[in-house]
Formats: structure tokens, sequence, C-alpha cells
């Protein structure tokens, strides 16, 4: 399932002011450029589960795309994801 959505921090302020966020596993990941091809990132998001360990919450720094999103979220088994629709084109990323 997706969302788009203006301000994805929303999510992140609600999600922590709640007294379940110490339980919460929060990671952020950078895929280092929009160029990445879905392929490349569900197979990285699998590797990076296994560094990092299981994730609850994860935001993503430069995502262009919903592919690339839904990619990561399959690799990382996740049901439910969200993206911003600030990301800028794939030439200045």
């Amino acid at each position: 399932m997706s969302v788009s959505m203006a301000a994805p921090l929303g999510i992140f302020a609600a999600i922590l002011a709640s007294p379940a966020a110490a339980d919460l596993a929060i990671a952020t990941w950078n895929i280092d450029g929009g160029q990445r091809t879905p392929a490349e990132l569900r197979s990285s998001a699998a590797e990076m589960e296994a560094d990092a360990g299981e994730i609850d919450l994860l935001a993503l720094q430069e995502v262009i795309s919903e592919e690339q999103v839904q990619a990561i979220a399959d690799g990382l088994g996740l049901d439910h994801w969200a993206i911003s629709d600030f990301s800028p084109p794939i030439e200045i990323t």
C-alpha cells in the first residue's frame, strides 16, 4: 500500500510522541542516488537489514520514485510505506 503525502515527517512526529516509540527500531538510509534500479535496491535492502537488524521504521533519502520505495519495502518485507511528493528530478540527485 502506498500513500503520497506532503509532510512525511508528521508521521515521525506522531510515532515518536507515543509511549510505544521506545520499542521502535528506527533507521535512515541514503540510497546514494536516484539512478539505482528497483532490483538493485531490493537486494541492497536485504543486505542492509542483515547488517542493521530488524527495522520498524525506515526513512529513505535520495529516492525519486514509488518503484524504488516499493522495491525496498519488498526487500525488507514491509507491508506499508509512504513517499513524499517533493522528490527532485533524477538529474539533480
